[in-house]
């Protein structure tokens, strides 16, 4: 496609019905696409126990009257997207658009009142939802409680119902203090290299002895579990962030509400890659060589061919195999040849499984292996892998 032909379609490209719009939603343009999103993203998959709330910006530095500046983002300016992403997998599920302050608050604090417009359909399940200082309070982790879902994130130590007993302790290095309301909030501050303050009610209060390295010396430390939950379970947010840095599909423009299209369209993208995957447990060994950039190619080429979509809908996904430079005959085995890949060296499969390392501790690589399993194997391992 040229450049003109791009610029023609993009002028008459639009998302809603001029005449049917609300003159009072600030996102009217572009409504239809995101009631539509919000609808298959969450009837497509229910994210499962561990969930993260976060948000994410989607970049936009034009004149736009609700602009959120968010300077340790990458993207410093733009629109601000809720997201509620299952930890695991990064999929999301539910996400909503913050265009601004609104005077119908209830008195809540905008993070109490994302958490619980995000959750309003995982209430009630045993969920455990994660999130950070912006969103946590000791009140929304109560309410939370109540509606049986269990809340983990950090807190600052100036919000009003923190304990002044509790911040004001002095702590060295890996210790910890821990202060239990009445409705069963635990809140626990913990000193690693700066102080870190965490409510939770999804934690029994235990420890976890980790041995780590500091100014050339061995050290011993006291982690909460809290924070080594919060820890395992808090990026599924920034993971999305992440994947959406990937081969987007937008292109520069002077409407807002296209940059905002443009991004909804890389998340179900994303989400769609993710649910492939989640589909086809267990991959292939080579699984990481299928990325989101090949999983988007594939998408195009058959949204671009009706005939090659439905002849393909119930096949089962191609699976890309490493390319041989060469054939070892002195080491083939039946049926299965033993060749040097093309790509740089892996871990053999059979000392993997073995548990067999280099003295150094560091995974035994090859460059050879069996080109009808698809997996790395050294010289001495062919024949006893298939024996």
């Amino acid at each position: 496609m040229t450049r003109l032909r791009y610029e023609k379609l993009s002028q008459y490209f639009h998302c809603s019905v001029e005449g049917q719009e609300d003159p009072q939603d600030k996102v009217r343009k572009v409504r239809p696409m995101i009631t539509r999103c919000e609808a298959r993203f969450g009837a497509c998959f229910q994210p499962g126990k561990n969930i993260s709330i976060d948000e994410a910006m989607v970049k936009f530095d034009g004149r736009l009257g609700w602009k959120q500046y968010m300077p340790l983002k990458p993207a410093k300016w733009g629109m601000k997207l809720w997201c509620l992403c299952d930890a695991e997998s990064g999929y999301c599920s539910a996400f909503s658009v913050y265009t601004g302050a609104t005077a119908e608050n209830g008195g809540l604090e905008l993070g109490y009142r994302v958490v619980m417009g995000l959750m309003k359909k995982y209430l009630l399940s045993n969920r455990h939802v994660y999130a950070d200082n912006y969103f946590t309070s000791v009140h929304l982790a109560s309410d939370l409680l109540q509606a049986d879902t269990y809340l983990c994130g950090t807190t600052r130590a100036s919000r009003r119902e923190f304990p002044n007993a509790l911040a004001e302790t002095h702590l060295f290095s890996g210790q910890s203090v821990k202060w239990t309301s009445y409705d069963g909030v635990t809140l626990t501050k913990w000193h690693d290299k700066r102080d870190v303050y965490i409510v939770s009610t999804a934690d029994a209060g235990g420890e976890i002895v980790r041995q780590t390295r500091r100014n050339h010396q061995d050290v011993t430390l006291h982690v909460p579990t809290c924070v080594v939950s919060y820890n395992k379970s808090m990026g599924g947010v920034d993971h999305l962030d992440q994947m959406r840095s990937y081969y987007a599909v937008g292109r520069s423009g002077k409407r807002w509400w296209k940059y905002l299209f443009w991004a909804l369209l890389d998340i179900g993208i994303i989400n769609t890659c993710t649910l492939w995957k989640l589909c086809n447990r267990p991959l292939p060994s080579n699984e990481r060589r299928f990325s989101l950039k090949t999983f988007k190619v594939l998408l195009i080429h058959e949204m671009g061919d009706p005939a090659i979509a439905a002849r393909n809908a119930m096949a089962p996904p191609p699976m890309i195999r490493l390319t041989a430079q060469y054939t070892v005959e002195e080491h083939t085995v039946a049926g299965h040849p033993f060749v040097r890949f093309d790509v740089r060296k892996r871990a053999c499969k059979l000392c993997q499984q073995e548990g067999r390392r280099r003295p150094s501790g560091r995974a035994i690589e090859s460059s050879f292996g069996c080109s009808m399993c698809n997996v790395h194997l050294c010289k001495g391992c062919h024949v006893n892998y298939h024996a």
